[in-house]
């Protein structure tokens, strides 16, 4: 099963209790899609640089695209206008992260 989730993750700056209390109520939304509680859960207090290479069940999770300068290194070259253009979103895409501020927006596809 397919997770699609518009997650908004505040900016790294931001207080611990403030995204993690975004986390929650993600979770509750998400209560149906157990295997990705723990990975959500794992968002907690962890730099996003991280969570790029993250593992849960076997199933890795890797960034497709970023509109932010810090994920320079870790971004292949798709833009986020091509992905819809050709239709992947909604089949490729199983997390889409959005950051405030000046964090821009990660799209999350799990790898087969």
């Amino acid at each position: 099963m397919v997770l699609h989730a518009v997650y908004k993750l505040v900016s790294f700056e931001d207080s611990n209790q403030r995204r993690n209390t975004l986390i929650d109520k993600l979770i509750q939304l998400s209560k149906i899609f157990f295997q990705y509680i723990i990975w959500l859960n794992c968002l907690r207090n962890i730099k996003p640089k991280i969570i790029v290479n993250y593992t849960l069940n076997n199933d890795k999770f890797f960034p497709v695209y970023s509109n932010t300068s810090k994920w320079d290194n870790f971004i292949p070259s798709m833009s986020l206008p091509n992905i819809f253009k050709t239709g992947n979103l909604n089949k490729n895409i199983d997390l889409l992260i959005g950051t405030v501020k000046d964090e821009g927006i990660i799209l999350f596809k799990k790898s087969i």
